[in-house]
């Protein structure tokens, strides 16, 4: 997982930039209220709103005018995330197994983290049974409905595209090497498959990270995937369909993963991550209004926390990762979402000591919304810049506007 997610922090930074407000390779220091604030108002789509202890809004500027959040809906995903199963909740995957017919039937969950080494430790349970021969192995996915999408994911090989789907192993993506023709696993941990051999042979040379197509197609990974685990572990698998297996569910296994809800949260809102959040969003749905998983029962959820805790009269929220550009909040909103978010902002990456927060990058949009400190005290912001500027303008802006608001002490 460091790996993937390591890879996938670098696609996010790598886009070009150059420095605004910086003297050499440190920050101006002879910078004023005035000249920030200058700044926001020479922009067409702009707007800041910086909030006291108390909720009052020390700062604001365009602050109830609707804008495309992008990745700050991130926030708000795992703000009712954590609010719905809390910090120590951990997913499940179920397993059955028909001692007659000596096949094994894998029902999704939607876990988000159901990576190879999650895979190893689903194994162990396997053995734990002494089986030693699998007559074959079904998947079932129908925890999601089918060919379940969210507004905004493109169809691009980039991992950040990833179809969602009930059983997926390695955020439904899969890292290859194509050397001299052949195609070998860029992780230790990851065996190759048929699977990954076919999508390779469309690969140049060099090492990839591809996401998968489709949730049949992140049905058929995963099971080859455990298929050729439970191979090395010494248990024989056959290749039987299984389909004379009864639908009735028996918990024979309940596998649940190593990783709580707090590192998974963690690790989408530190990456972006927009498989995660999406897995997470219909999750909701599901949890509240029953399998299979889809986009409007989510959205209900959304609706429902929103109604419940901040009673917003204009709003769009259709999926939980940021992509889409029908998505609309202000930046007062997004201070809503905050001042709740507050025990869980530890969560948050960090600019230095002085900054937690989450960006929301897209074509046009720099968006960044987090916490400052002034002395002992977390002060919730948000700026929402809907336009072109430099990639690191933002950083720059509200590390001026922490020590502008230091210095006001």
């Amino acid at each position: 997982m460091s790996r993937y997610l390591h890879h996938m922090c670098l696609r996010l930074l790598s886009m070009a930039c150059f420095t605004i407000y910086v003297v050499g390779d440190c920050y101006a220091q002879n910078f004023t209220a005035s000249t920030l604030y200058s700044e926001l108002e020479k922009m067409q789509a702009a707007a800041l709103i910086v909030s006291d202890e108390r909720g009052e809004a020390l700062i604001a500027h365009n602050a109830d005018i609707s804008y495309v959040p992008a990745s700050l809906v991130k926030v708000f995903t795992a703000l009712v995330a954590l609010d719905v199963w809390g910090l120590q909740h951990r997913f499940k995957t179920q397993l059955d197994y028909d001692s007659t017919s000596r096949c094994l039937r894998v029902r999704g969950l939607g876990d988000p983290l159901l990576i190879s080494e999650e895979i190893d430790r689903l194994i162990t349970y396997i053995k734990a049974k002494n089986i030693q021969t699998l007559n074959g192995i079904r998947t079932d996915s129908s925890f999601f409905s089918a060919d379940v999408d969210a507004h905004g994911r493109g169809k691009s090989w980039n991992p950040y595209d990833a179809p969602y789907a009930a059983l997926a192993a390695n955020f439904n993506s899969m890292a290859l090497e194509v050397r001299q023709g052949e195609i070998i696993s860029a992780e230790d941990q990851t065996p190759m498959t048929s699977l990954a051999r076919e999508i390779g042979g469309q690969l140049a040379e060099g090492e990839h990270r591809v996401s998968l197509r489709d949730a049949a197609q992140s049905a058929i990974y995963f099971k080859q995937i455990l298929s050729a685990k439970l191979v090395s572990a010494g248990i024989q698998v056959g290749h039987s369909r299984c389909d004379g297996l009864t639908t009735h569910y028996s918990d024979w296994i309940t596998f649940e993963n190593s990783h709580t809800l707090q590192d998974v949260v963690e690790a989408m809102l530190k990456y972006s991550n927009n498989f995660i959040a999406q897995q997470l969003f219909l999750m909701l749905g599901a949890h509240s209004y029953q399998a299979p998983a889809s986009i409007d029962k989510s959205i209900r959820v959304f609706d429902d926390y929103i109604k419940k805790h901040f009673g917003w009269r204009s709003y769009n929220l259709i999926e939980g990762a940021g992509l889409s550009r029908h998505n609309q909040l202000s930046a007062r909103q997004i201070i809503d979402i905050l001042k709740r978010f507050d025990q869980y902002k530890h969560l948050l990456g960090s600019q230095g000591q002085v900054i937690l927060a989450k960006t929301g990058t897209m074509q046009g949009i720099r968006n960044y919304a987090g916490y400052l400190r002034q002395a002992d005290n977390w002060l919730p912001f948000a700026l929402i810049i809907n336009q072109e500027v430099s990639y690191q303008f933002r950083e720059h802006f509200t590390r001026n506007l922490q020590r502008h608001l230091n210095l006001s002490e």
